[in-house]
């Protein structure tokens, strides 16, 4: 299936389920359209759908990319992402560390080898979704900026 055919189909889940307009009437519009559906449904108040409404209004502005592993991910294609993508979740910690000025390791100890019982609480994914977080976190903050991210 070709990006722009998946990219639809995509597109008419998410929206069939924040609209619930159903395929009938998404079926035959047009990709441009459908994308600005989708941004216009991203600014749709609240219908008391909570955190899953939220996701899905994000989830439609998600970009395809290779993981670290080689398998296709996506992710959301801000400076952050764009930065770590490609990298494993051991160099997006220590990219981390760099950029918050903590400890060599520091974060490794914290997510994988400090535990009681040697285990992480934390999946590879988690880890790096946790090192991307906290330097998203000092963005906003302004600790750093996107310009240090290179």
């Amino acid at each position: 299936m070709s990006n722009a055919k998946q990219e639809r189909k995509v597109l008419v889940a998410n929206l069939n389920k924040v609209s619930g307009w159903g395929e009938a009437k998404l079926g035959s519009t047009s990709l441009e359209d459908l994308l600005w559906l989708a941004e216009v449904a991203s600014l749709l108040p609240s219908q008391g759908r909570g955190m899953s409404e939220t996701l899905l209004r994000y989830r439609t502005k998600y970009q395809p990319t290779i993981c670290y592993s080689g398998r296709k991910s996506l992710n959301n294609g801000d400076a952050v992402a764009e930065f770590l993508a490609g990298l494993s979740p051991t160099e997006t910690l220590r990219h981390a560390e760099r950029l918050l000025d903590l400890d060599d390791g520091e974060l490794t100890r914290r997510y994988v080898t400090d535990r009681p019982d040697g285990k992480s609480p934390l999946n590879e994914g988690q880890q790096r979704m946790n090192g991307g977080n906290m330097i998203r976190a000092a963005i906003k903050r302004g600790d750093i900026t996107e310009s240090e991210l290179h």
